[in-house]
């Protein structure tokens, strides 16, 4: 059976084994793997009474799998909000979906605000921190508070200033200041993960060259002298560096003046 569930669509194997077995005779553990491969949420539909179990691995492989639940408890209804798959008006399924709830869901669709039934400010915010000023194009985002455009500039990386004018056309002066600051927030931002990713690029270069001189010398047969080389600069990499690169040369030139030595004979 995990065979069959590792190669064929999850519903389409479930669907023999419930012709072949009955629901009663497949195994528990088969049940929720079947639930764990299904990735669109259907084949919690096949069951008449799945466990909780059963229900639990479907919901967080396919949130969605909740329609298939007569009476989800508050648990089952967080968990497909956290675990739904291209299903932004999932949140209409749902009997009464708390404020946590919501603001998951927000956070998860660009447009799962829209779903939403008079969306409270908090769960406005909750959507331009997970989206930025993007999601003010919805249409449950109109007429945002400035509260709401303030947190929505303040979590937006764009440098453009259109970025920005795009989703709020018409800024008062506050809103155009904190615009403004986030944009020079972001250059800096910019800036300081291109030196960070520079240093990394400059470290990786640096252990590069450190373990191919170790390698290159040991192999030539100094791998004492690499060993106390390591011991003595153990801290200092660039020290290392230094001295395997003076002993690197030594070698090369030791074995050139024996080669000469040996044709001058």
């Amino acid at each position: 059976m995990i065979h069959c569930l590792d190669l064929f669509n999850s519903g389409w194997c479930l669907k023999h084994f419930l012709n072949i077995l009955g629901e009663e005779q497949i195994p528990e553990h088969i049940k929720i793997y079947a639930m764990q491969k299904d990735i669109w949420g259907s084949a919690l539909g096949l069951l008449q009474h799945p466990s909780d179990k059963v229900i639990e691995a479907a919901l967080k492989s396919a949130g969605q799998s909740i329609e298939y639940v007569k009476t989800p408890t508050k648990r089952q209804k967080l968990l497909a909000v956290q675990y739904s798959t291209e299903t932004p008006d999932l949140i209409t399924q749902i009997d009464k979906p708390t404020i946590q709830m919501q603001k998951i869901h927000v956070s998860r669709y660009l447009d799962g605000i829209d779903y939403i039934k008079n969306p409270s400010e908090s769960v406005k915010i909750a959507a331009v921190k997970a989206h930025g000023t993007e999601v003010l194009k919805q249409k449950n985002m109109r007429n945002a508070s400035e509260q709401v455009l303030l947190t929505a500039i303040s979590y937006t990386l764009s440098t453009e200033l259109d970025c920005y004018l795009k989703y709020i056309p018409h800024p008062n002066q506050k809103i155009m200041c904190a615009i403004r600051h986030q944009i020079n927030m972001n250059k800096e931002r910019i800036k300081q993960w291109e030196l960070e990713r520079a240093q990394d690029h400059n470290q990786h270069s640096c252990e590069s060259e450190l373990q191919s001189l170790r390698r290159i010398l040991i192999a030539s047969g100094h791998i004492e002298q690499v060993v106390q080389i390591g011991n003595k600069y153990y801290r200092d990499e660039q020290a290392q560096i230094q001295a395997l690169r003076t002993l690197y040369e030594q070698t090369r030139n030791n074995e050139l003046m024996l080669l000469l030595g040996e044709k001058t004979m």
